[in-house]
């Protein structure tokens, strides 16, 4: 998860010392599935007291809600971080905002509005405003995209430094949500074997289908591809699973990936949505649209579209990516939107087209 990340970067930074952190888990999180570098820092939530006497706590915004049961004072933490925090409702926000000291405490909230906003299905509590974070309510004063020019009810600061990737990676999604302001920071990145150009796309016209009753599509064409280039990254790319993410937007698509990767004994990488890679970041990020030939016709009136070109879900499927991003998916259904169009376009000028 993204507080597994975050653990793991601060325990990294060689700051602290396994006295200061705690990485608070909530009950039924398995152990084993804890990067193994953080795993002495975990403590589930039957050893909340013990885990709220460390100067930092770390975990996510529903397991913070078990510190209330110990009646802290209120000056107990002085300062709380809530990192993705366009994803969190506003009640999970005031969580966090319950813990803090009133008295000279300090709430930072740590987000990208131009990514996905709160996972919320009720059409009442979308009605009723749920549907976008605190953060977004907060930024309409300053502008959707946190513009500095805007006048704000809160100070705010708009992160421009990227750390993750170069900037030929970068460049994209820079131009396309972040008014072309994003400035690398990385002078460079173990290439390990990968193609000179860490961005390619790779057109496949094959066609989703759907299985009996079930609504999820996948692309047997575009599992093939994607699977050959996983064969390719853990073969002579030199990659680790646990540097490689495949993004796909069906749940039906992850499963027929998954089968073909067990027939031909490939390592398990993470497979999943943009909405389950969002915080995170790989080496290297393979996106399978899946929509093919069959969203050109009548077959779905073109009706899954909107979903494959939410903005906001393809930011976050091509900057998950810190060395090697490959898009794999439909030039013609792909060209229809302004954003993957772009990214396309970005691709044939640079040579990085194939398919």
């Amino acid at each position: 998860s993204a507080a597994d990340l975050l653990a793991e970067k601060l325990w990294a930074s060689g700051k602290l010392v396994s006295s200061d952190i705690v990485r608070l888990l909530g009950y039924q999180r398995d152990l084993d599935a804890v990067p193994p570098t953080i795993r002495h820092l975990c403590m589930n939530t039957g050893d909340v007291k013990k885990a709220a006497r460390h100067r930092i706590v770390v975990s996510t915004v529903i397991t913070a809600g078990t510190l209330y049961s110990l009646g802290l004072p209120p000056d107990h933490f002085t300062h709380g971080f809530l990192d993705e925090a366009g994803q969190a409702t506003e009640p999970e926000t005031l969580v966090v905002m319950g813990l803090v000291c009133l008295a000279g405490g300090s709430l930072v909230l740590g987000g990208d509005p131009m990514q996905l906003g709160p996972v919320v299905r009720s059409r009442l509590a979308i009605k009723g405003g749920l549907g976008e974070s605190l953060l977004h309510r907060l930024l309409l004063g300053a502008g959707s995209s946190g513009d500095s020019t805007a006048p704000s009810i809160l100070p705010f600061t708009r992160l421009r430094n990227s750390y993750r990737c170069v900037q030929t990676l970068l460049e994209p999604y820079s131009r396309l949500f972040y008014d072309g302001q994003l400035l690398s920071c990385v002078a460079d990145r173990d290439r390990w074997n990968l193609p000179d150009f860490p961005v390619f796309f790779h057109g496949v016209r094959g066609c989703a289908l759907r299985e009996g009753s079930c609504p999820s599509w996948f692309n047997p064409s575009e599992v093939v591809q994607v699977t050959r280039y996983l064969q390719r990254a853990f073969g002579p790319w030199g990659l680790l699973p646990e540097q490689v993410g495949v993004v796909t937007p069906y749940r039906k698509q992850v499963q027929k990936l998954r089968c073909l990767m067990d027939s031909l004994d490939l390592p398990h990488c993470k497979l999943g949505s943009a909405e389950e890679f969002q915080g995170q970041e790989r080496s290297l990020i393979i996106v399978s649209t899946v929509r093919g030939s069959e969203a050109m016709s009548g077959d779905g009136g073109g009706r899954g579209l909107d979903f494959i070109f939410c903005p906001r879900r393809f930011n976050v499927a091509i900057s998950r990516a810190s060395s090697m991003l490959v898009v794999v998916g439909n030039p013609d259904v792909l060209a229809l939107d302004t954003n993957w169009k772009s990214l396309i376009d970005y691709c044939s000028a640079h040579k990085a087209c194939n398919g």
